[in-house]
């Protein structure tokens, strides 16, 4: 049987790590989530047949052959944003190569 804690301390807790993923990435962290969906940038082909659509402001959908190689200059995802990448079966493989030198922040 699983047990799980709720109440206080658990609220607490989730607050303590806010505030030490705060410190430890900066301010930087706050303006990513606030500004509003941030998708990847700046893709390349490097292998394979890859689509690359914005269905919307706040999505991003990749369709990709087995053994495409996508090289992006940035690739964070902000709050409210959704990338979907579509491949051709389950044992299909894609590499998402990030080339830029701004890290990655996968808040969506």
């Amino acid at each position: 049987m699983r047990q799980t804690k709720s109440g206080p301390s658990v609220a607490r807790q989730g607050t303590a790590l806010a505030v030490a993923i705060q410190m430890a990435f900066g301010p930087g962290i706050n303006a990513l989530a606030q500004a509003g969906p941030v998708l990847p940038q700046g893709a390349t082909v490097a292998n394979g047949q890859v689509s690359i659509s914005n269905p919307s402001a706040s999505s991003l959908q990749i369709n990709a052959s087995s053994g495409a190689i996508v090289n992006w200059r940035t690739f964070s995802i902000g709050a409210g944003g959704q990338v979907q990448i579509g491949l051709p079966s389950s044992t299909s493989a894609m590499l998402n190569r990030v080339t830029g030198a701004e890290a990655s922040q996968l808040l969506g």
